[in-house]
Order: C-alpha cells, then structure tokens, then sequence
C-alpha cells in the first residue's frame, strides 16, 4: 500500500510532520467518514484518536502517496504506538475519487 490518509499533526504544518518529512510523495486533500475521540493516553498534546464509521461525521485531512512507504511502515508504526492500529479504509479525494489507503486509527 503505497497511501496514507492523516487527520492529525504528521499532516501538512503539523506538529510532526518531520517524521515523514524525509519520505518522497504527493499530498492530496481527501476526507473519510468517522468520529474523532480522547485517546488521554497521557502526553501533553493529547491529540484525538479516529474511529473509522461510514456513518459517522465527515474527516478532513490529507492522503499522503509514496512509493517509499512500505520501506516506512514499521517506524511509521513504532511511532504512531500501540494506541492506533494501522487499519485500510475507503477515502474520498476532493475530486470525488475513491481510494484505499491505510490510516492510523483506535481499535474498534
């Protein structure tokens, strides 16, 4: 799988962007269905957590496509931690395209 969809700060300007910074690829403004909750998993930025349901609220983020991320999703998965499950789900392109791309997000 060669996609990502973020909803959080590795996203463009965000707060760790630097951790995919050294990865080449394309950013594509998409969004998904779900809802975000607490994850309180204890650091000071306490950032939300994404359940994936198609009928839940629409998700803004990013789908970030490169080659190089299956050399990635290991770190990709230390970093994220134990919290998240790297999950594929079904995301919409702002040119109403679908498309499968792995998100990070709480168990269900």
């Amino acid at each position: 799988m060669e996609h990502l969809f973020i909803y959080g700060p590795l996203g463009p300007g965000g707060l760790n962007e630097h951790v995919i910074a050294n990865i080449d690829g394309e950013w594509s403004s998409a969004y998904l269905r779900g809802r975000l909750e607490n994850t309180d998993h204890g650091d000071e930025h306490n950032f939300p957590g994404l359940v994936v349901d198609n009928t839940g609220q629409v998700i803004r983020g990013h789908v970030f496509s490169s080659a190089q991320l299956p050399e990635h999703w290991d770190a990709l998965d230390d970093f994220e931690g134990p919290i998240y499950q790297r999950t594929v789900t079904t995301v919409i392109l702002d040119d109403n395209r679908e498309l499968e791309a792995y998100v990070y997000a709480l168990p269900q």
